[in-house]
């Protein structure tokens, strides 16, 4: 009898000790940290534009896209969105330096770090891009898709390329 009053103080002495480890009360602050999250978002918003595009189709009916292009540290983001496009087809798309309706505007960054638009069956398509250079605030930029690869002369929608006060994808 000795031994199972022994065994049952034992018990009870380790589970207490078990219960006071994992019930502890410990304030966790999370404030700081979120703080400082928001405070970073800020001070980029403010060193780092934003801008919108909107491309409508060039020259009769065909795709239209959005495009949101946040500048950073790293280089700029581009989100573009296509819809009207022709299903399963592939279309280029960059931001150019200038007007739509030059010739030949130069690609702002690598031309090959901007990935196709596949167009799906509903006629949407998207692409993100990420390019390492960041734009000139008082510079002009246009959004052009292309109708191929093989046919980068052909744009089939353009749009300027506007400031924005909304960051948001």
């Amino acid at each position: 009898m000795a031994t199972r009053s022994m065994v049952a103080v034992f018990a009870a002495a380790t589970i207490g000790t078990f219960a006071a480890c994992t019930t502890e009360d410990r304030e966790v602050r999370t404030e700081p940290a979120m703080q400082s999250v928001e405070a970073a978002g800020e001070a980029n918003l403010e060193d780092f534009p934003s801008w919108r595009a909107t491309a409508d189709p060039a020259g009769g009916p065909g795709p239209n896209a959005e495009a949101m292009i946040r500048g950073g540290a790293e280089g700029t983001t581009i989100h573009v969105d296509l819809d009207g496009g022709e299903s399963g087809a592939t279309y280029p798309w960059h931001i150019h330096s200038g007007e739509c309706g030059d010739p030949q505007p130069p690609v702002v960054g690598a031309a090959d770090a901007y990935p196709p638009i596949v167009v799906g069956e509903g006629g949407e398509g998207d692409a993100d891009a990420t390019i390492a250079t960041t734009l000139d605030p008082e510079g002009e930029y246009i959004l052009n898709i292309h109708l191929s690869s093989a046919r980068l002369d052909s744009i089939i929608a353009c749009g300027e390329v506007v400031k924005s006060s909304s960051p948001e994808y």
